[in-house]
Protein backbone atom coordinates (compact mmCIF):
# COMPACT_ATOMS: atom_id res chain seq x y z
CA UNK A 1 0.00 0.00 0.00
CA UNK A 2 2.65 2.62 1.20
CA UNK A 3 4.82 1.76 -2.18
CA UNK A 4 1.92 1.82 -4.80
CA UNK A 5 0.63 5.22 -3.02
CA UNK A 6 3.91 7.18 -3.95
CA UNK A 7 2.68 6.06 -7.68
CA UNK A 8 -0.80 7.45 -7.29
CA UNK A 9 -2.25 4.25 -6.75
CA UNK A 10 -4.34 4.01 -3.93
CA UNK A 11 -6.58 1.41 -1.91
CA UNK A 12 -3.69 -1.30 -2.57
CA UNK A 13 -3.91 -4.30 0.50
CA UNK A 14 -1.28 -3.26 3.42
CA UNK A 15 0.25 -6.54 3.06
CA UNK A 16 4.25 -7.32 2.43
CA UNK A 17 5.03 -8.59 -0.89
CA UNK A 18 8.04 -9.30 -2.86
CA UNK A 19 8.52 -10.75 -6.68
CA UNK A 20 10.48 -12.02 -8.99
CA UNK A 21 10.91 -12.07 -12.55
CA UNK A 22 13.09 -12.79 -15.95
CA UNK A 23 11.99 -9.73 -18.34
CA UNK A 24 12.76 -9.92 -22.24
CA UNK A 25 11.58 -6.79 -24.75
CA UNK A 26 11.91 -6.91 -28.15
CA UNK A 27 9.98 -5.11 -30.92
CA UNK A 28 6.35 -4.69 -29.62
CA UNK A 29 6.65 -7.91 -27.40
CA UNK A 30 7.41 -8.23 -24.06
CA UNK A 31 8.17 -11.96 -22.19
CA UNK A 32 7.87 -11.81 -18.27
CA UNK A 33 8.75 -15.37 -17.23
CA UNK A 34 10.22 -17.21 -14.00
CA UNK A 35 7.94 -15.30 -11.92
CA UNK A 36 7.87 -15.84 -8.34
CA UNK A 37 6.44 -13.97 -5.76
CA UNK A 38 4.41 -13.21 -2.70
CA UNK A 39 1.57 -11.17 -1.58
CA UNK A 40 0.69 -11.18 1.87
CA UNK A 41 0.05 -15.19 2.60
CA UNK A 42 -0.39 -15.66 -1.80
CA UNK A 43 2.25 -17.33 -3.62
CA UNK A 44 2.37 -16.79 -6.76
CA UNK A 45 4.42 -18.17 -9.93
CA UNK A 46 4.21 -18.46 -14.17
CA UNK A 47 4.79 -16.81 -16.88
CA UNK A 48 2.88 -13.66 -18.76
CA UNK A 49 3.91 -13.03 -22.45
CA UNK A 50 2.67 -9.02 -23.85
CA UNK A 51 2.33 -8.11 -27.88
CA UNK A 52 0.91 -4.97 -29.34
CA UNK A 53 -0.42 -1.94 -27.02
CA UNK A 54 -3.44 -0.18 -26.90
CA UNK A 55 -6.70 -1.88 -28.71
CA UNK A 56 -4.14 -4.09 -30.20
CA UNK A 57 -2.63 -5.70 -27.12
CA UNK A 58 -2.41 -9.31 -26.20
CA UNK A 59 -1.50 -11.34 -23.61
CA UNK A 60 -1.33 -14.52 -22.51
CA UNK A 61 -1.11 -16.26 -18.99
CA UNK A 62 -0.14 -19.02 -17.75
CA UNK A 63 0.32 -19.09 -13.42
CA UNK A 64 0.00 -21.13 -10.50
CA UNK A 65 -1.70 -19.37 -7.24
CA UNK A 66 -1.52 -21.10 -3.99
CA UNK A 67 -2.34 -19.82 -0.46
CA UNK A 68 -2.84 -21.39 2.98
CA UNK A 69 -6.20 -19.97 3.61
CA UNK A 70 -9.01 -19.26 1.88
CA UNK A 71 -10.46 -16.88 4.68
CA UNK A 72 -7.19 -14.63 4.57
CA UNK A 73 -8.53 -13.99 0.51
CA UNK A 74 -11.75 -13.45 0.65
CA UNK A 75 -13.81 -10.98 3.01
CA UNK A 76 -16.68 -12.55 5.28
CA UNK A 77 -19.59 -11.20 4.74
CA UNK A 78 -23.57 -12.22 6.43
CA UNK A 79 -24.13 -14.09 3.36
CA UNK A 80 -20.61 -16.46 3.27
CA UNK A 81 -17.45 -16.37 5.86
CA UNK A 82 -15.26 -18.54 3.87
CA UNK A 83 -13.34 -20.99 6.12
CA UNK A 84 -9.32 -21.80 6.72
CA UNK A 85 -9.32 -23.93 3.54
CA UNK A 86 -5.91 -24.26 1.37
CA UNK A 87 -6.32 -22.99 -2.43
CA UNK A 88 -4.25 -23.82 -4.88
CA UNK A 89 -5.30 -22.61 -8.71
CA UNK A 90 -3.71 -22.95 -11.62
CA UNK A 91 -4.68 -20.54 -14.93
CA UNK A 92 -4.24 -20.33 -18.75
CA UNK A 93 -5.48 -17.53 -20.11
CA UNK A 94 -5.31 -14.96 -22.90
CA UNK A 95 -6.46 -11.66 -23.34
CA UNK A 96 -6.89 -9.85 -26.79
CA UNK A 97 -8.08 -5.82 -26.57
CA UNK A 98 -11.45 -6.62 -23.92
CA UNK A 99 -11.77 -10.07 -24.76
CA UNK A 100 -10.66 -12.77 -22.02
CA UNK A 101 -10.41 -16.15 -22.76
CA UNK A 102 -10.11 -18.73 -20.66
CA UNK A 103 -8.17 -21.59 -21.52
CA UNK A 104 -8.54 -23.63 -18.33
CA UNK A 105 -8.92 -22.76 -14.68
CA UNK A 106 -8.35 -25.41 -12.29
CA UNK A 107 -8.58 -24.67 -8.69
CA UNK A 108 -8.96 -26.73 -5.54
CA UNK A 109 -10.83 -25.22 -2.29
CA UNK A 110 -9.53 -27.44 0.61
CA UNK A 111 -10.72 -30.84 -0.87
CA UNK A 112 -13.38 -29.06 -3.36
CA UNK A 113 -12.32 -28.92 -6.68
CA UNK A 114 -13.69 -26.45 -9.64
CA UNK A 115 -12.75 -25.95 -13.17
CA UNK A 116 -13.68 -22.98 -15.31
CA UNK A 117 -13.53 -22.75 -19.31
CA UNK A 118 -14.50 -20.35 -21.42
CA UNK A 119 -14.62 -16.58 -22.79
CA UNK A 120 -15.59 -12.95 -20.95
CA UNK A 121 -16.12 -10.17 -23.23
CA UNK A 122 -15.40 -6.41 -22.25
CA UNK A 123 -13.44 -7.74 -18.95
CA UNK A 124 -13.50 -4.17 -17.86
CA UNK A 125 -17.52 -4.10 -17.78
CA UNK A 126 -18.43 -7.99 -18.74
CA UNK A 127 -20.78 -7.09 -21.66
CA UNK A 128 -21.14 -11.38 -21.94
CA UNK A 129 -19.58 -14.41 -20.99
CA UNK A 130 -19.93 -18.30 -22.26
CA UNK A 131 -18.00 -20.18 -20.06
CA UNK A 132 -18.21 -24.16 -18.79
CA UNK A 133 -18.22 -25.11 -15.17
CA UNK A 134 -18.23 -27.92 -13.39
CA UNK A 135 -17.39 -28.63 -9.71
CA UNK A 136 -16.83 -31.27 -7.39
CA UNK A 137 -16.92 -30.28 -3.70
CA UNK A 138 -16.82 -33.55 -1.01
CA UNK A 139 -18.49 -31.32 1.56
CA UNK A 140 -20.11 -28.05 0.87
CA UNK A 141 -19.71 -26.47 4.66
CA UNK A 142 -16.25 -27.60 4.87
CA UNK A 143 -15.66 -24.19 2.45
CA UNK A 144 -17.33 -21.80 5.04
CA UNK A 145 -20.72 -20.49 7.52
CA UNK A 146 -23.41 -17.73 6.62
CA UNK A 147 -25.76 -15.98 8.89
CA UNK A 148 -28.70 -16.04 6.42
CA UNK A 149 -29.02 -19.86 5.91
CA UNK A 150 -27.22 -22.97 6.74
CA UNK A 151 -24.89 -24.61 4.36
CA UNK A 152 -25.53 -28.44 4.22
CA UNK A 153 -22.58 -30.76 4.96
CA UNK A 154 -23.31 -32.56 1.72
CA UNK A 155 -21.38 -33.36 -1.29
CA UNK A 156 -21.77 -31.31 -4.65
CA UNK A 157 -20.96 -32.22 -7.66
CA UNK A 158 -22.17 -29.45 -10.77
CA UNK A 159 -21.78 -29.32 -14.54
CA UNK A 160 -23.17 -26.64 -16.79
CA UNK A 161 -22.79 -23.77 -18.77
CA UNK A 162 -23.05 -20.02 -18.51
CA UNK A 163 -23.95 -17.87 -21.55
CA UNK A 164 -25.24 -14.18 -22.51
CA UNK A 165 -24.99 -10.83 -20.87
CA UNK A 166 -25.67 -8.61 -17.28
CA UNK A 167 -29.20 -7.99 -18.82
CA UNK A 168 -29.86 -11.46 -20.08
CA UNK A 169 -28.23 -14.78 -19.38
CA UNK A 170 -29.16 -18.30 -19.80
CA UNK A 171 -28.00 -21.60 -17.31
CA UNK A 172 -27.65 -24.23 -19.82
CA UNK A 173 -28.50 -28.06 -19.04
CA UNK A 174 -26.55 -27.51 -15.98
CA UNK A 175 -26.39 -31.15 -14.00
CA UNK A 176 -26.33 -31.40 -10.40
CA UNK A 177 -25.97 -34.06 -7.99
CA UNK A 178 -26.43 -32.30 -4.08
CA UNK A 179 -26.40 -34.68 -1.54
CA UNK A 180 -28.61 -37.67 -2.55
CA UNK A 181 -30.50 -35.16 -4.84
CA UNK A 182 -29.93 -35.66 -9.01
CA UNK A 183 -31.12 -32.93 -11.44
CA UNK A 184 -30.69 -31.25 -14.66
CA UNK A 185 -32.31 -27.58 -15.05
CA UNK A 186 -31.96 -25.02 -17.41
CA UNK A 187 -32.43 -21.29 -16.31
CA UNK A 188 -33.34 -18.18 -18.68
CA UNK A 189 -33.38 -14.34 -17.32
CA UNK A 190 -34.08 -11.28 -18.41
CA UNK A 191 -33.52 -8.30 -16.47
CA UNK A 192 -36.53 -5.24 -17.06
CA UNK A 193 -39.83 -4.45 -14.92
CA UNK A 194 -40.92 -6.82 -14.85
CA UNK A 195 -38.07 -9.61 -14.69
CA UNK A 196 -38.14 -12.29 -16.95
CA UNK A 197 -37.42 -16.37 -15.78
CA UNK A 198 -38.29 -19.10 -17.16
CA UNK A 199 -37.02 -22.49 -15.48
CA UNK A 200 -37.05 -26.03 -16.91
CA UNK A 201 -35.67 -28.62 -14.36
CA UNK A 202 -35.83 -32.66 -14.43
CA UNK A 203 -35.28 -34.55 -11.41
CA UNK A 204 -34.51 -38.42 -10.84
CA UNK A 205 -34.34 -37.66 -7.14
CA UNK A 206 -34.90 -34.25 -5.49
CA UNK A 207 -34.13 -34.57 -1.59
CA UNK A 208 -34.87 -31.43 0.62
CA UNK A 209 -33.58 -33.34 3.57
CA UNK A 210 -30.26 -32.22 2.64
CA UNK A 211 -30.86 -28.63 2.40
CA UNK A 212 -33.86 -27.79 4.81
CA UNK A 213 -33.76 -28.24 8.58
CA UNK A 214 -36.24 -30.76 9.81
CA UNK A 215 -39.21 -28.60 10.92
CA UNK A 216 -40.43 -27.54 14.49
CA UNK A 217 -43.84 -28.71 16.00
CA UNK A 218 -45.45 -25.41 16.06
CA UNK A 219 -48.78 -26.19 16.20
CA UNK A 220 -48.17 -28.00 19.22
CA UNK A 221 -46.34 -25.13 20.83
CA UNK A 222 -49.00 -22.93 19.86
CA UNK A 223 -51.51 -25.23 21.97
CA UNK A 224 -49.46 -25.76 24.71
CA UNK A 225 -48.48 -21.58 24.96
CA UNK A 226 -52.52 -21.47 24.62
CA UNK A 227 -51.76 -19.39 21.66
CA UNK A 228 -53.55 -19.22 18.22
CA UNK A 229 -52.76 -22.28 15.95
CA UNK A 230 -52.90 -20.38 12.57
CA UNK A 231 -49.76 -18.47 12.19
CA UNK A 232 -49.98 -15.14 11.46
CA UNK A 233 -48.45 -15.37 8.21
CA UNK A 234 -47.92 -12.90 5.09
CA UNK A 235 -47.42 -13.54 1.29
CA UNK A 236 -45.13 -11.54 -0.23
CA UNK A 237 -47.67 -10.96 -3.02
CA UNK A 238 -45.68 -7.72 -4.01
CA UNK A 239 -43.16 -10.13 -5.49
CA UNK A 240 -45.20 -10.87 -7.96
CA UNK A 241 -45.85 -7.84 -9.64
CA UNK A 242 -42.02 -7.53 -10.27
CA UNK A 243 -41.22 -10.73 -12.31
CA UNK A 244 -42.76 -12.43 -15.06
CA UNK A 245 -42.16 -16.30 -14.28
CA UNK A 246 -41.99 -19.49 -16.11
CA UNK A 247 -41.38 -22.92 -14.76
CA UNK A 248 -41.77 -26.36 -15.43
CA UNK A 249 -40.41 -29.39 -13.08
CA UNK A 250 -40.80 -33.13 -13.30
CA UNK A 251 -39.37 -35.30 -10.75
CA UNK A 252 -39.45 -38.74 -10.13
CA UNK A 253 -39.20 -38.72 -6.52
CA UNK A 254 -39.42 -35.85 -4.52
CA UNK A 255 -38.67 -36.36 -0.48
CA UNK A 256 -38.88 -33.93 2.90
CA UNK A 257 -38.76 -34.71 6.20
CA UNK A 258 -42.49 -35.85 6.08
CA UNK A 259 -43.29 -36.12 2.55
CA UNK A 260 -42.41 -38.88 -0.38
CA UNK A 261 -43.67 -38.03 -3.84
CA UNK A 262 -43.58 -40.13 -7.23
CA UNK A 263 -43.72 -38.68 -10.49
CA UNK A 264 -44.45 -34.79 -9.72
CA UNK A 265 -45.24 -32.28 -11.91
CA UNK A 266 -45.51 -28.56 -11.50
CA UNK A 267 -45.93 -26.87 -14.37
CA UNK A 268 -47.34 -22.69 -13.61
CA UNK A 269 -46.68 -19.00 -13.93
CA UNK A 270 -46.26 -15.08 -12.75
CA UNK A 271 -47.43 -13.01 -15.18
CA UNK A 272 -49.08 -9.90 -15.06
CA UNK A 273 -49.31 -9.87 -11.25
CA UNK A 274 -50.97 -13.57 -11.02
CA UNK A 275 -49.83 -16.64 -10.13
CA UNK A 276 -50.93 -19.67 -12.11
CA UNK A 277 -50.42 -23.15 -11.53
CA UNK A 278 -51.91 -24.68 -14.39
CA UNK A 279 -50.66 -28.28 -12.99
CA UNK A 280 -50.07 -29.60 -9.16
CA UNK A 281 -49.28 -33.25 -9.71
CA UNK A 282 -48.29 -35.61 -6.88
CA UNK A 283 -48.15 -39.34 -6.25
CA UNK A 284 -46.35 -41.84 -3.53
CA UNK A 285 -47.16 -44.16 -1.39
CA UNK A 286 -50.00 -42.11 0.59
CA UNK A 287 -51.57 -41.88 -3.26
CA UNK A 288 -52.26 -39.37 -6.03
CA UNK A 289 -53.22 -35.50 -5.76
CA UNK A 290 -53.68 -33.54 -8.76
CA UNK A 291 -54.62 -29.88 -9.17
CA UNK A 292 -54.48 -26.34 -10.16
CA UNK A 293 -54.12 -22.67 -8.30
CA UNK A 294 -54.83 -19.67 -8.97
CA UNK A 295 -54.09 -16.53 -7.60
CA UNK A 296 -54.75 -12.88 -8.51
CA UNK A 297 -55.19 -9.26 -7.36
CA UNK A 298 -59.06 -8.48 -7.67
CA UNK A 299 -60.58 -5.61 -6.89
CA UNK A 300 -60.46 -5.05 -3.62
CA UNK A 301 -58.26 -8.07 -2.22
CA UNK A 302 -56.31 -10.36 -3.89
CA UNK A 303 -58.55 -13.40 -5.09
CA UNK A 304 -57.26 -17.61 -4.48
CA UNK A 305 -59.00 -20.06 -6.16
CA UNK A 306 -58.09 -24.10 -5.66
CA UNK A 307 -58.93 -27.52 -7.07
CA UNK A 308 -58.07 -30.83 -6.04
CA UNK A 309 -58.58 -33.97 -6.56
CA UNK A 310 -56.91 -37.26 -4.83
CA UNK A 311 -57.07 -40.47 -5.03
CA UNK A 312 -55.59 -43.58 -2.66
CA UNK A 313 -55.17 -41.41 0.11
CA UNK A 314 -53.40 -42.64 2.86
CA UNK A 315 -53.01 -40.45 6.18
CA UNK A 316 -50.07 -41.67 8.10
CA UNK A 317 -47.47 -39.92 10.47
CA UNK A 318 -44.26 -39.29 8.71
CA UNK A 319 -41.39 -42.34 9.09
CA UNK A 320 -44.26 -44.86 9.47
CA UNK A 321 -43.07 -48.10 7.95
CA UNK A 322 -44.44 -49.66 4.66
CA UNK A 323 -46.28 -52.53 6.49
CA UNK A 324 -47.94 -49.88 8.45
CA UNK A 325 -49.04 -47.77 5.37
CA UNK A 326 -50.63 -50.78 3.60
CA UNK A 327 -53.31 -51.38 6.40
CA UNK A 328 -54.71 -48.02 6.56
CA UNK A 329 -57.65 -46.89 5.33
CA UNK A 330 -57.65 -44.86 1.84
CA UNK A 331 -59.49 -42.11 0.93
CA UNK A 332 -60.80 -40.17 -2.38
CA UNK A 333 -60.24 -36.33 -2.23
CA UNK A 334 -62.51 -33.68 -4.04
CA UNK A 335 -62.02 -29.69 -3.17
CA UNK A 336 -63.00 -26.91 -4.57
CA UNK A 337 -62.19 -23.70 -2.69
CA UNK A 338 -61.89 -19.75 -3.11
CA UNK A 339 -61.08 -17.17 -0.64
CA UNK A 340 -59.16 -13.55 -0.59
CA UNK A 341 -56.43 -11.97 1.22
CA UNK A 342 -52.90 -11.64 1.38
CA UNK A 343 -51.70 -13.90 4.64
CA UNK A 344 -52.34 -17.18 6.02
CA UNK A 345 -55.05 -16.26 8.41
CA UNK A 346 -56.49 -13.63 5.91
CA UNK A 347 -57.17 -16.23 3.54
CA UNK A 348 -58.15 -18.89 6.15
CA UNK A 349 -60.81 -16.41 7.54
CA UNK A 350 -62.46 -15.96 4.25
CA UNK A 351 -62.98 -19.48 2.93
CA UNK A 352 -65.85 -20.44 0.79
CA UNK A 353 -66.43 -23.91 -1.02
CA UNK A 354 -66.85 -27.31 -0.68
CA UNK A 355 -64.59 -30.54 1.01
CA UNK A 356 -65.21 -34.15 0.30
CA UNK A 357 -62.87 -36.97 1.64
CA UNK A 358 -64.59 -40.56 1.48
CA UNK A 359 -63.00 -44.08 1.93
CA UNK A 360 -62.99 -47.81 2.52
CA UNK A 361 -61.74 -50.56 4.76
CA UNK A 362 -58.48 -50.12 6.98
CA UNK A 363 -57.00 -49.94 10.56
CA UNK A 364 -55.70 -46.91 12.07
CA UNK A 365 -54.43 -46.76 15.94
CA UNK A 366 -56.08 -45.78 18.51
CA UNK A 367 -54.73 -42.02 18.48
CA UNK A 368 -56.92 -40.96 15.56
CA UNK A 369 -53.10 -41.12 13.89
CA UNK A 370 -51.83 -37.50 11.76
CA UNK A 371 -54.83 -35.66 10.86
CA UNK A 372 -56.16 -35.71 14.87
CA UNK A 373 -52.57 -34.83 16.19
CA UNK A 374 -52.75 -31.45 13.92
CA UNK A 375 -56.00 -30.31 14.81
CA UNK A 376 -56.37 -31.55 18.61
CA UNK A 377 -52.84 -32.84 19.70
CA UNK A 378 -53.16 -35.01 23.27
CA UNK A 379 -56.70 -33.80 22.80
CA UNK A 380 -57.41 -36.49 20.40
CA UNK A 381 -56.49 -39.55 22.89
CA UNK A 382 -59.24 -38.08 25.62
CA UNK A 383 -61.86 -37.65 22.97
CA UNK A 384 -61.98 -40.90 21.16
CA UNK A 385 -61.76 -42.30 24.77
CA UNK A 386 -65.02 -40.55 25.19
CA UNK A 387 -66.54 -41.59 21.71
CA UNK A 388 -64.64 -45.10 21.73
CA UNK A 389 -64.38 -46.86 24.91
CA UNK A 390 -62.83 -49.67 22.52
CA UNK A 391 -59.74 -47.69 22.47
CA UNK A 392 -59.18 -48.46 26.27
CA UNK A 393 -58.94 -52.11 25.16
CA UNK A 394 -57.97 -51.69 21.66
CA UNK A 395 -54.45 -50.85 20.46
CA UNK A 396 -56.08 -49.98 17.02
CA UNK A 397 -59.45 -48.93 15.33
CA UNK A 398 -61.00 -50.88 12.52
CA UNK A 399 -62.53 -48.47 10.48
CA UNK A 400 -65.19 -50.17 7.63
CA UNK A 401 -65.68 -46.45 5.90
CA UNK A 402 -65.71 -43.04 6.80
CA UNK A 403 -66.70 -39.93 4.86
CA UNK A 404 -66.13 -35.94 5.67
CA UNK A 405 -68.55 -33.69 4.04
CA UNK A 406 -67.11 -29.94 4.57
CA UNK A 407 -68.89 -26.74 3.31
CA UNK A 408 -67.08 -23.68 3.93
CA UNK A 409 -68.73 -20.00 3.88
CA UNK A 410 -66.42 -16.88 4.64
CA UNK A 411 -64.39 -18.72 7.00
CA UNK A 412 -66.80 -21.06 8.79
CA UNK A 413 -66.74 -25.30 8.14
CA UNK A 414 -69.76 -26.65 8.71
CA UNK A 415 -71.30 -30.29 8.33
CA UNK A 416 -74.78 -31.43 8.75
CA UNK A 417 -73.35 -34.40 9.08
CA UNK A 418 -69.74 -33.37 8.98
CA UNK A 419 -68.42 -36.93 9.31
CA UNK A 420 -70.21 -40.54 9.14
CA UNK A 421 -67.80 -43.19 9.88
CA UNK A 422 -68.30 -46.99 10.93
CA UNK A 423 -66.13 -48.83 12.90
CA UNK A 424 -65.95 -52.84 13.49
CA UNK A 425 -68.20 -51.98 16.78
CA UNK A 426 -69.65 -48.32 15.93
CA UNK A 427 -71.44 -45.81 14.02
CA UNK A 428 -70.43 -42.19 14.42
CA UNK A 429 -71.89 -38.83 13.14
CA UNK A 430 -70.55 -36.02 13.92
CA UNK A 431 -71.80 -32.31 12.83
CA UNK A 432 -70.65 -29.09 13.88
CA UNK A 433 -68.54 -25.84 12.66
CA UNK A 434 -65.46 -23.94 13.08
CA UNK A 435 -65.09 -20.67 12.76
CA UNK A 436 -61.58 -20.26 11.29
CA UNK A 437 -61.44 -16.22 11.92
CA UNK A 438 -61.96 -16.91 15.67
CA UNK A 439 -60.62 -20.34 15.92
CA UNK A 440 -63.67 -21.57 18.00
CA UNK A 441 -65.09 -24.40 17.87
CA UNK A 442 -68.23 -27.00 18.79
CA UNK A 443 -69.11 -29.84 17.51
CA UNK A 444 -71.32 -33.08 18.59
CA UNK A 445 -70.58 -36.29 17.96
CA UNK A 446 -73.02 -39.30 18.33
CA UNK A 447 -72.34 -42.78 18.41
CA UNK A 448 -74.33 -46.06 18.67
CA UNK A 449 -73.01 -49.62 18.94
CA UNK A 450 -73.20 -52.02 15.60
CA UNK A 451 -73.78 -54.63 17.75
CA UNK A 452 -74.07 -56.56 21.41
CA UNK A 453 -76.99 -55.90 23.46
CA UNK A 454 -77.55 -55.72 27.35
CA UNK A 455 -75.08 -53.96 29.89
CA UNK A 456 -71.88 -54.81 27.37
CA UNK A 457 -70.34 -52.39 24.73
CA UNK A 458 -73.34 -51.24 23.63
CA UNK A 459 -74.29 -49.91 26.79
CA UNK A 460 -70.99 -47.72 27.73
CA UNK A 461 -71.17 -46.01 24.05
CA UNK A 462 -71.64 -42.22 24.77
CA UNK A 463 -74.12 -41.12 22.06
CA UNK A 464 -73.93 -37.13 23.50
CA UNK A 465 -70.14 -35.73 23.14
CA UNK A 466 -69.42 -32.34 22.57
CA UNK A 467 -66.29 -30.80 21.77
CA UNK A 468 -66.13 -26.63 22.44
CA UNK A 469 -63.31 -24.50 22.77
CA UNK A 470 -61.04 -23.54 20.51
CA UNK A 471 -58.18 -25.44 17.75
CA UNK A 472 -55.31 -24.31 20.87
CA UNK A 473 -57.65 -25.52 23.35
CA UNK A 474 -60.75 -27.44 22.97
CA UNK A 475 -63.36 -29.37 25.52
CA UNK A 476 -65.08 -32.00 26.23
CA UNK A 477 -68.67 -31.04 27.30
CA UNK A 478 -70.78 -33.41 29.30
CA UNK A 479 -74.86 -33.22 28.48
CA UNK A 480 -77.02 -34.18 31.14
CA UNK A 481 -77.78 -37.55 29.24
CA UNK A 482 -73.81 -38.63 30.35
CA UNK A 483 -74.74 -40.79 33.10
CA UNK A 484 -75.15 -44.54 33.87
CA UNK A 485 -78.38 -45.68 36.24
CA UNK A 486 -77.79 -48.39 37.98
CA UNK A 487 -80.15 -48.96 40.62
CA UNK A 488 -82.18 -45.98 40.61
CA UNK A 489 -78.81 -44.38 41.20
CA UNK A 490 -77.26 -41.64 39.04
CA UNK A 491 -73.36 -42.60 38.54
CA UNK A 492 -71.40 -40.23 36.09
CA UNK A 493 -69.18 -41.98 34.30
CA UNK A 494 -66.91 -39.24 32.74
CA UNK A 495 -68.68 -38.85 29.11
CA UNK A 496 -69.62 -42.95 28.89
CA UNK A 497 -73.46 -43.73 29.33
CA UNK A 498 -76.25 -46.43 28.14
CA UNK A 499 -77.23 -45.86 24.38
CA UNK A 500 -80.26 -43.78 23.96
CA UNK A 501 -82.65 -46.59 23.03
CA UNK A 502 -84.95 -44.40 21.27
CA UNK A 503 -82.06 -42.76 19.14
CA UNK A 504 -83.66 -42.91 15.41
CA UNK A 505 -81.37 -40.81 13.63
CA UNK A 506 -81.07 -42.83 10.48
CA UNK A 507 -77.06 -42.99 9.65
CA UNK A 508 -76.73 -44.38 13.44
CA UNK A 509 -79.49 -47.01 12.45
CA UNK A 510 -78.10 -47.29 9.02
CA UNK A 511 -76.31 -50.46 7.96
CA UNK A 512 -74.31 -48.47 5.20
CA UNK A 513 -74.36 -45.14 6.75
CA UNK A 514 -71.18 -44.02 4.33
CA UNK A 515 -72.87 -44.93 1.38
CA UNK A 516 -76.34 -42.98 2.36
CA UNK A 517 -74.14 -40.29 3.37
CA UNK A 518 -72.36 -39.75 0.71
CA UNK A 519 -75.52 -39.98 -1.75
CA UNK A 520 -77.27 -37.06 -0.17
CA UNK A 521 -74.32 -34.75 -0.07
CA UNK A 522 -74.15 -35.42 -3.92
CA UNK A 523 -77.66 -35.02 -4.18
CA UNK A 524 -77.65 -32.03 -2.03
CA UNK A 525 -74.85 -30.32 -3.82
CA UNK A 526 -76.14 -30.97 -7.48
CA UNK A 527 -79.60 -29.57 -6.80
CA UNK A 528 -77.56 -26.66 -4.77
CA UNK A 529 -75.83 -25.64 -8.07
Amino acid sequence: EAFLSGFGVEGAPALPTDISARVEHGGDETRISDIDGHLGDLEFTGSLGLKGSGEELTAVVDAALRAPRLDRLLTARPAFAPAAVPVDAQIAASMSGSRLELTSVNATLGEGRLFVQGAVENIRAISGVDLRVKADIPDLAALGDSERFAIPAVPLDIEGSITGSPDAWSVNNVRTVLGNSRFQASVRYASGDPLDIDVEARAERLDLRDVLPEPEPRIAAAKQAGDRVIPDVEFPVDLLSSLNLRIRVEMDQLVSHRLDFRDVVLDGQVRDGALHVDTIDLRGPRGHVVGEIDYRPGDDSWLLESNFKGDSLVFVKPGEPEEVVKVRPSFELESNLSARGTGLREILASLDGRTLVHGGRGVVPDTGGVLWDVFFGDFATQLLDAVNPFTRTQDTIRIRCAVVMLDFDDGIISGDPALVMQTGELNIFARGKINLNSEKLEISINTAARKGIGLGFSDIVSPYTIVRGTLASPTLTLSEKDVLFRGGAAVATGGLTILAKGLKNRFLADRKPCETALETYRQAVESSD
